[in-house]
């Protein structure tokens, strides 16, 4: 900032402050920043004026870009059918499996009734072939061993059905598992395919979104430059002139009649208008200000609650 250097406006000034007064100041922020727009677009609205105080992260300028819009809404409905596209991939997913369940169990149930069908096809044989001896002997008629012949064919027709269901089931189980391990893939597939999607839609938001021109941190408007439907391109224009006011340094001019007083001093009082503050005095060895006949100074004013910045200030030794 600039000090108040024509001797002529300094003198008046201090002519015409109070009696009290020691200097005429002003007040100058610690931080200053040209917000400039990170996306191009145009000026749809403007959220601030000029003073106003904004928090970090407040919304200074609103941008539009029907593109940004476009590009959002088309990767909200690509990622909408992605999703069901994984969903339709997992409940495949869980059939293939409830097939597989089915065919393993039918298996085991086929494969545990094996050999016990063996074992009575087996015993059925050996009761023929038991019948055909007596039947020699003259101790069992012929139709006792047909009648036996009968039970073998039955138990063995039993095996039989048997060890076709288990190669059945096996023949199953080989293909359901493949089913299985197809929709496995698929499903895995089909959740690569959400999270790209949901990538390109976070770009696409964050592209929206940087649209919005905010605060980096919390101070107060010094000036507004954007005009409501301007166009603006990336870090090209100014929109908004931010200072923190969290902390003001007081820039001030005094005459030589002050300055011992001055240089003994570790605090002075702040007056604009009807607010009042208290600076600590930060240069207390007072420097000529060129051949005005004029001293400069600078103290740190901490309490900036409504004080605003690039506005004059009286200075005056606090009462004792």
């Amino acid at each position: 900032m600039k000090h108040l250097a024509l001797s002529s406006l300094l003198s008046s000034l201090l002519a015409a402050a109070s009696a009290q007064s020691v200097a005429i100041g002003e007040l100058v922020p610690f931080r200053e920043l040209a917000v400039q727009a990170a996306a191009a677009g145009r000026v749809a609205g403007l959220a601030v004026a000029r003073g106003d105080l904004v928090a970090a992260g407040q919304l200074l300028v609103r941008l539009e870009d029907p593109g940004a819009e476009v590009q959002v809404r088309a990767a909200r409905a690509v990622l909408a059918a992605a999703e069901a596209e994984a969903e339709q991939a997992r409940l495949g997913l869980e059939v293939a499996t409830r097939q597989l369940a089915v065919a393993e169990r039918d298996g085991k149930s086929a494969g545990d009734g094996l050999p016990r069908a063996k074992e009575m096809m087996d015993a059925a044989e050996a009761h023929e072939q038991q019948l055909e001896v007596l039947v020699q002997a003259g101790r069992a008629s012929r139709a006792d061993v047909q009648q036996a012949h009968v039970e073998v064919l039955r138990y063995r027709e039993t095996w039989q059905v048997l060890g076709q269901q288990v190669k059945n089931a096996q023949e199953q189980v080989a293909i359901a598992r493949l089913e299985v391990g197809r929709a496995e893939a698929g499903l895995q597939a089909a959740r690569a395919g959400v999270e790209l999607h949901r990538a390109d839609l976070q770009a696409a938001e964050l592209a929206l979104d940087a649209l919005q021109v905010r605060a980096p941190f919390a101070g107060h408007v010094h000036r507004v430059h954007a005009v409501p439907g301007q166009l603006v391109g990336v870090r090209e224009q100014v929109l908004v002139e931010l200072v923190d006011v969290s902390r003001l340094r007081v820039v001030f001019t005094t005459s030589a009649e002050h300055v011992a007083q001055l240089r003994q001093a570790r605090q002075l009082e702040v007056r604009q208008g009807e607010r009042r503050g208290v600076a600590a005095l930060e240069a207390v060895d007072l420097v000529a200000v060129s051949d005005t006949g004029l001293f400069a100074g600078a103290a740190l004013l901490e309490a900036t609650d409504g004080w605003l910045a690039g506005v004059a200030v009286e200075l005056a030794l606090p009462a004792k």
